[in-house]
């Protein structure tokens, strides 16, 4: 059973990392070729490859899991409830609940974009 500590491992785990890695807007803005990279709320932004490796050797559910938590942090009992979904149906219950919350425009802290210029 997938509980709130749980969570509480994994956003810190991923909060401690992502925050020294992520770079001003502005350097990847200007870089040659068009980039893959997540926005990391005012930290900044991280490459793909960053963010995949942050994530390695973690269920497979758990970079949703940050992505939902850290654009909503407000909510009451929010990873209680990141793990209920976890517990319901994995990586693609919560997927599905993320999907929902982009849909609503709820997602403006942590996303994936691209970024950089058409050479």
């Amino acid at each position: 059973m997938t509980t709130a500590k749980d969570i509480d491992r994994i956003i810190d785990h991923a909060d401690r990392i992502l925050k020294r890695q992520a770079k001003d807007f502005d350097y990847w803005n200007d870089m040659p070729g068009i980039i893959p990279v997540f926005r990391i709320g005012d930290w900044g932004w991280v490459s793909e490859e960053q963010w995949d490796a942050v994530f390695d050797g973690l269920p497979d559910w758990a970079p949703v899991a940050y992505e939902v938590d850290a654009n909503d942090p407000d909510w009451e009992g929010l990873r209680d409830r990141i793990a209920a979904a976890v517990d319901r149906g994995g990586r693609q219950a919560l997927w599905d609940w993320c999907q929902e919350l982009q849909d609503d425009n709820e997602f403006d802290v942590v996303f994936w974009t691209q970024v950089g210029q058409d050479t």
